[in-house]
């Protein structure tokens, strides 16, 4: 079972009537607050409500979404924009991308498209493998210092009472 995704009509109409400022507010508090850490990577990205008030504030940024539909409008706000994302048409339980991030971000309640729990747990743990990691050197953060991405993990396949090694895989 798939998470589900935007059709072609629903992505078009994405935007009518939603208020992000104070959602985009918050998250380039963040973003700014731990010194900008590129590149940013906002995985159920859709029409790029979120993402594109980043890049206009000089984030390298990617976007990840399962819906053809949805990226094509991101596209082409982009295109009019100027702007140059990486998008990706992939499930996040799935998501194999070419680099690591410094700041990955899923604001409102995109996570919660994602009703399995296996899924989720598998979605936490793709999430966790495209952090930079701290050999690195490089700031990384899940749009929250205080997160612990392996606590939440952790607590999350605890939760839902999955075994990680046959539920998870």
């Amino acid at each position: 079972m798939k998470q589900s995704f935007y059709g072609k009509i629903r992505s078009r109409g994405y935007d009518i009537g939603t208020e992000q400022d104070e959602i985009f507010n918050y998250y380039l508090g963040k973003w700014k607050g731990l010194g900008k850490p590129n590149p940013v990577l906002e995985p159920m990205c859709g029409t790029g409500l979120n993402l594109i008030p980043l890049l206009e504030a000089g984030a390298d940024a990617d976007g990840l979404d399962s819906s053809p539909h949805i990226l094509e409008v991101f596209r082409e706000k982009c295109d009019a924009k100027g702007f140059k994302a990486q998008l990706f048409e992939q499930y996040m339980e799935e998501m194999q991308l070419p680099r690591k991030y410094g700041f990955i971000m899923i604001p409102g309640g995109s996570f919660g498209h994602i009703y399995d729990n296996g899924m989720a747990v598998q979605a936490l743990k793709k999430i966790a493998a495209t952090l930079h990691d701290k050999s690195s050197g490089r700031k990384a953060s899940l749009a929250d210092e205080s997160t612990k991405i392996d606590a939440l993990v952790k607590s999350t396949i605890e939760g839902c009472k999955l075994d990680p090694a046959t539920d998870a895989a």
